[in-house]
């Protein structure tokens, strides 16, 4: 347990590592890193979101299996079990880089998120929780440039009150800054040259890291050895 803005929040963690200058937990499926303040507090932090400041308070230790679920109206359940599906279905198709099929569920999911965006903005951590606006945020991203544009204002409001990840908002606003044929700002979108995945351009290329740390992004020579990525560009090579 911990206490952070007054309020004692109670969360099963699932892993944790201990570093020289931090502590890496995975909590709920997310990853946060804990790092000592000079002034003794701890800041809490996730990829895309604004850190917590954490006050220790004492606690029993309670197993994870004892920790109630968040409980979600009917249609909210519903909703999310939709959203999976469809993340489901298209993660399959890109993992096995069958191009056709990855298009053609795109078309399949654009009236339902619209229909999703029309009934309820842009699914916000609150809404649906974490995991569903996550869900969200990927299908949008393989949507045509239209949509994202209409999208990205209500990201952006969201991820401003912290009911969205920034890192969700800074890779869907590079996809509209490339449809629009203008530099992105984070570094997120890649290409495949000589079967090697390369950034498409910066605008701001001697700040780029700087602006991905202050969103607790991989620096970007991490991020172009990532697994996936070395693999797609493997299979256009091809």
């Amino acid at each position: 347990m911990a206490r952070t803005g007054g309020v004692e929040i109670t969360m099963p963690i699932e892993k944790a590592a201990l570093k020289p200058d931090r502590l890496e937990l995975t909590i709920d499926g997310d990853d946060f890193i804990v790092k000592p303040e000079k002034d003794g507090a701890l800041l809490m932090r996730m990829e895309g979101m604004r850190p917590w400041r954490l006050e220790r308070v004492p606690t029993d230790v309670r197993l994870a299996t004892s920790l109630s679920e968040a409980r979600y109206p009917t249609e909210i359940v519903a909703l999310r079990a939709k959203l999976r599906g469809m993340v489901e279905d298209d993660q399959a198709a890109r993992l096995a880089f069958d191009d056709k099929k990855s298009g053609d569920i795109d078309d399949r999911n654009r009236p339902e998120l619209l229909r999703i965006f029309d009934r309820y903005g842009w699914g916000t951590n609150s809404l649906a929780g974490k995991d569903a606006a996550h869900d969200f945020w990927l299908l949008v991203q393989h949507q045509p440039l239209d949509l994202q544009q209409r999208m990205l204002p209500a990201l952006k409001a969201t991820a401003d009150k912290n009911d969205a990840s920034m890192a969700d908002y800074a890779y869907l606003y590079d996809r509209v800054q490339l449809g629009r044929g203008k530099p992105q700002h984070r570094g997120t979108q890649v290409k495949c040259e000589g079967g090697k995945p390369v950034l498409y351009p910066v605008d701001d290329p001697a700040g780029l890291d700087g602006r991905r740390n202050n969103l607790f992004m991989l620096p970007v020579s991490d991020y172009l050895r990532v697994d996936y990525l070395i693999t797609f560009c493997g299979e256009q090579a091809k």
